[in-house]
């Protein structure tokens, strides 16, 4: 999961997997991402933390528009992300004390790399 992964691993990781798959291949990850795209930092630091706390392990989730443009900063197209929530906001271990109104966890999966 590159969730679990500093922002450096990600990019080494997503990259490796563009360099390894052939013309027109597909990659397709399922990670988490926070939402909305433009959460307040304060609040974004809190999901990080709860989850951290929650997997035993760093947790580094990226917005939607972040995993976009990593994919795409190495070459994918990325396209449209498929997000689907998997945590409440109101949810004790995704925002203890309370997310702001609209945050969410979601899962996110990407495919389609450029030919």
């Amino acid at each position: 999961m590159l969730t679990m992964n500093p922002d450096g691993h990600k990019r080494a990781i997503v990259s490796e997997a563009y360099r390894l798959l052939k013309s027109g291949g597909r990659y397709g990850i399922h990670e988490l991402a926070i939402r909305p795209d433009d959460i307040a930092p304060e609040v974004r630091a809190e999901i990080e933390t709860a989850l951290s706390s929650a997997m035993h392990v760093g947790a580094r989730p990226l917005a939607a528009a972040e995993w976009r443009a990593l994919l795409n900063d190495v070459g994918f197209d990325a396209g449209v992300p498929q997000l689907g929530l998997i945590a409440s906001p109101k949810s004790a271990w995704a925002c203890p004390g309370g997310c702001a109104s609209g945050t969410n966890i979601s899962c996110i999966r990407w495919r389609q790399p450029t030919t």
